[in-house]
């Protein structure tokens, strides 16, 4: 993979030089980046235990497949109800996509919800579901309680940009996974990989 990646980026550069190549067209290449979540930010519980997996992947560095698989989060959370309601990523070009598209599947989740009112142009969000993101930069579908990402469960999805994103793709930290809870301990927390 390195040695593909080296080859790449040497043939870009020949060409370049050549004038046969401008930068903005330099060859894009695949890429897959891979997070285990289980450390908390700020205060509150602290898992001891890796509660989800993310994968995402590029062919282009333009369209990205994202796919986030749920642990045992009522084991783990203290079975209460336990779900992840939204994924925040912090990307290095400070870009916001321009589509957002649920996989087809059987998912525990009906739709994954870009959200354009995330705090900073670059920090992304995705809405699983059941959530409460607000506002127009928000378009969830169905909310029923049914739609959370709970335990066991995985949902894939593609996200799409109007220009080439950096490898590394996201920053450090790189994504966060807001894990709540319907019940009577009300859990709400942030959580890195």
């Amino acid at each position: 993979m390195k040695s593909k990646m080296r080859l790449n980026s040497f043939l870009a550069a020949v060409l370049i030089s050549l004038g046969l190549l401008l930068p903005s067209q330099v060859i894009a290449g695949a890429f897959t980046y891979n997070y285990s979540f289980g450390t908390l930010i700020g205060s509150g519980f602290q898992p001891g235990l890796t509660f989800a997996q993310l994968s995402v992947h590029t062919e282009d560095q333009l369209h990205y497949d994202f796919t986030l698989t749920a642990g045992a989060l009522d084991t783990i959370f203290g079975n209460n109800g336990a779900f992840i309601s939204q994924a925040l990523f912090n990307t290095w070009t400070n870009q916001d996509p321009v589509s957002s598209t649920i996989a087809s599947g059987s998912w525990g989740v009906t739709n994954v919800a870009l959200n354009t009112n995330a705090p900073n142009p670059g920090n992304l969000g995705f809405d699983f579901g059941d959530t409460f993101c607000g506002g127009s930069g928000c378009n969830l579908g169905n909310t029923s309680s049914g739609n959370r990402l709970t335990s066991g469960e995985t949902v894939m999805w593609t996200t799409t940009f109007a220009s080439l994103q950096n490898n590394p793709f996201l920053g450090a930290p790189g994504v966060a996974l807001h894990v709540q809870s319907i019940g009577t301990d009300g859990t709400s927390n942030w959580y890195t990989e």
